[in-house]
């Protein structure tokens, strides 16, 4: 369930961001649009394996592997 959230989040990230995410690297809206299908291309493609790996794990190790996740991007 949190990978979904983080997937929705990565998306629709993108287009409220986009602004700053364009002034920041500076992209043009070409670029900005590349950007935004390699971000939706990049969790398409990580969707089915860390599904199964979710599967796999009980609610409370799936929380704490995002939150683990969340904090080593942030600390970066």
């Amino acid at each position: 369930m949190s990978a979904m959230g983080v997937a929705a989040l990565m998306t629709s990230g993108v287009s409220a961001l986009g602004p700053l995410i364009r002034a920041d690297l500076g992209l043009s809206m070409a670029g900005l649009g590349l950007f935004a299908v390699a971000v939706f291309l990049s969790t398409a493609a990580g969707s089915v394996p860390l599904g199964r790996l979710a599967d796999r794990m009980t609610p409370e190790t799936g929380v704490a592997a995002t939150y683990g996740c969340a904090a080593l991007g942030l600390a970066g």
